[in-house]
């Protein structure tokens, strides 16, 4: 045992003076010949900052405008929206505890250039860190199931819709894995505080299986929710640049996949603590999460944004703008195309509307008239509208044969 782990042992019973020294010692011992800096180690605190700045501008300002799509123009409210008002809730506390390590630990900092003191600190907000990283995470991937299964599945073909079976098993092994290893987290040490109190026993279980587990099934879990509803989307009847582009809007879970895959390579070779450079090896795991979350959270809120660029006073000023600059441009005036709720194209049923997708009209809701625009002449005809509504997708939704693929 090292002098220092002797002395943490014995720590309770010093004398407070000799009890600010060791607090105020490197939090793990420096190779021969360095000297710790606690004042100005190295570090890239400026790539931590600069990608944190991006995340929260990305979720604040595409769940500002969802929200704004849902409030001021649908003026409809689905369980789902609450979800996602809970994930980012969730998402403003990771925040807080990723720049709590920026402020005590630093990113890619090595532990001897960090006093015990700070690192104990950097400890309990690793676990906090840990415990609210499954808030957004949880309510996240529930809504975005809970909102594609309203765009895909009409409500009278649910009980034998494979998606419809698919996605519901996913939210609720979505749901029982997170509030599991959350519950196992809470009591990862009894007492919790022997994770960050050294001189503590307490009885710990295995972390680093847990976190890779985590990490593990948050993989598997974003690569099925990215290739749920490519299928159902792949046999839409409309051309095939346009299903690309309704693809591509349905894909950004990609970047998810992507962060879930830097994430589980971060834990799986994370020093975990008294193990060696903890310090050091949490960096890259804080920004793999943080940027997970992030890309998340986009995947809930991207489908619901266009209609805001498109409708009510924000798409009446861009459509003027447009015009505007197009004539002058062009010197001639040139009218923005836009979808006129009085044409035939469009008209309400019930509350609802309907759209032509692919030349065949199917009853949609105006939760998310989300709008595609291809090539040069950007008409009615190359406008798209997959949203949720009541009745399913339908006719829209429709194979080639006439059956329902979905089913």
């Amino acid at each position: 045992m090292s002098k220092l782990a002797d002395l943490l042992k014995q720590f309770p019973n010093l004398p407070p003076a000799e009890q600010q020294e060791i607090l105020n010692s490197p939090g793990m011992t420096p190779p021969d010949g360095v000297e710790p800096n606690f004042d100005h180690p190295a570090n890239r605190n400026d790539l931590a900052i600069a990608i944190s700045v991006i995340c929260l501008f990305l979720v604040t300002f595409s769940a500002s405008v969802r929200a704004y799509s849902k409030l001021a123009l649908v003026k409809r409210v689905r369980l789902e929206d609450y979800l996602g008002v809970m994930a980012f809730a969730g998402f403003v506390g990771i925040a807080c505890a990723y720049y709590t390590q920026l402020r005590y630990g630093g990113f890619f900092v090595r532990q001897w250039n960090v006093r015990l003191r700070d690192l104990q600190v950097v400890y309990e907000y690793a676990i906090i860190f840990a415990l609210l990283y499954h808030i957004p995470m949880v309510f996240a991937k529930t809504a975005i199931l809970l909102e594609w299964i309203h765009i895909f599945v009409p409500d009278h073909n649910r009980s034998r819709n494979k998606f419809f079976l698919l996605a519901r098993f996913m939210m609720w092994l979505n749901i029982l894995m997170y509030l599991s290893v959350f519950i196992a987290m809470c009591f990862s040490c009894i007492p919790l505080k022997a994770n960050w109190t050294p001189w503590l026993t307490g009885k710990c279980i295995d972390k680093e299986a847990l976190y890779i587990t985590t990490a593990s099934f948050n993989l598997v879990m974003d690569v099925f929710i990215l290739l749920l509803p490519q299928r159902i989307i792949w046999n839409l009847q409309m051309t095939r640049n346009k299903k690309i582009g309704v693809s591509i809007i349905f894909s950004f879970g990609i970047l998810s996949v992507l962060c879930a895959a830097g994430r589980l390579y971060a834990t799986q070779h994370l020093s975990y603590q008294n193990k060696g450079d903890t310090n050091y090896g949490i960096g890259p795991l804080y920004l793999w999460s943080f940027s997970e979350v992030t890309c998340t959270l986009l995947v809930f809120n991207i489908p619901g944004m266009p209609m805001a660029f498109t409708e009510g006073r924000l798409g009446s000023w861009i459509r003027k703008w447009q015009k505007s600059n197009s004539a002058k441009n062009s010197g001639t005036p040139t009218s923005w195309p836009r979808s006129d709720r009085n044409t035939n194209n469009y008209h309400n049923i019930d509350g609802y509307s309907s759209a032509q997708i692919g030349g065949m009209e199917a009853p949609i809701s105006k939760d998310f008239r989300t709008p595609y625009h291809y090539g040069p002449d950007r008409g009615d005809e190359d406008m798209i509208y997959l949203t949720d509504y009541k009745g399913g997708v339908n006719g829209a939704l429709r194979g080639s044969n006439g059956s329902n693929f979905a089913n």
